[in-house]
């Protein structure tokens, strides 16, 4: 049962006992991150970390996509400074590693771009049957986000990183699924009537032991993820000042409107 419902512009947030529940919410937009997502977001897992009524977060998307990932245009026409977009980007990307609770991601639909980079970051992963996860940044003349270049080679080895990051490869759920990239398959039936009283249910998990133990697994992770998100961020900042990168940017989203 719902004890209280949130909705800010691209999220909804969800408190079911001691379950967090935030849904990405900008369907119109097949739930894109734009500047606005990044900050509601980082702001969100921050303030879910600190709230001790809180003992796990769960992540999933609105309707029947997870997300598209970056609304590219919303990005470049805010008006804000390449350097500005930078710091939100990388300070919603740290919000993921560095979340001390349980998080769970839900990938319900199509997980692109950023989206599947962070996804990835979350300690469980479940995927609905039919979704998939997609990385296009070299078809977008861009560099790898959300940690990507260090996280997919750990996850699932050199050579099927290499062939999602540089080869625009789509992993179907199954493939995630053998790789151990995801724990679990759902089918879209089953979520509300199955998997997610199921998760409710790891609600009654001390968050002590929890945050101890990710601690102890993580040691020595997140010096590496917190150089990856700079490199990657810098690399982005440093891409969209080139007129060659930004006239594919450009094709990208012209091809991607026409999908």
């Amino acid at each position: 049962m719902v004890e209280n419902e949130l909705r800010i512009p691209h999220l909804l947030v969800e408190n079911i006992g001691p379950v967090r529940r935030i849904t990405l919410n900008n369907s119109r937009k097949r739930n894109a991150f734009n500047l606005q997502t990044y900050r509601e977001l980082a702001a969100c897992l921050s303030a879910s970390d600190r709230d001790d009524s809180v003992r796990m977060v769960v992540l999933t998307g609105a309707g029947s996509c997870y997300s598209v990932g970056n609304d590219i245009e919303d990005i470049l026409g805010s008006g804000q400074t390449l350097q500005s977009m930078g710091r939100d980007q990388a300070a919603m990307v740290r919000s993921f590693y560095r979340f001390s609770k349980l998080l769970i991601c839900v990938i319900n639909g199509p997980a692109v771009g950023i989206a599947a980079a962070t996804a990835l970051l979350c300690d469980v992963v479940y995927m609905e049957e039919s979704a998939y996860l997609e990385t296009p940044f070299t078809l977008a003349g861009l560099g790898s986000e959300g940690c990507a270049s260090y996280t997919f080679p750990k996850l699932m080895g050199h050579t099927k990183a290499s062939e999602m990051l540089l080869l625009n490869r789509r992993m179907s759920a199954q493939e995630a699924l053998q790789l151990g990239v995801a724990c679990r398959l759902y089918a879209a039936d089953e979520f509300e009537v199955k998997l997610w009283p199921e998760i409710l249910q790891l609600g009654a998990l001390s968050t002590i032991p929890i945050k101890i133990i990710k601690e102890q697994m993580n040691r020595s992770e997140l010096d590496h993820l917190e150089r990856a998100n700079t490199r990657e961020v810098d690399t982005l900042i440093q891409m969209l000042q080139s007129k060659e990168c930004l006239e594919t940017l450009k094709k990208f989203v012209v091809t991607k409107s026409k999908m």
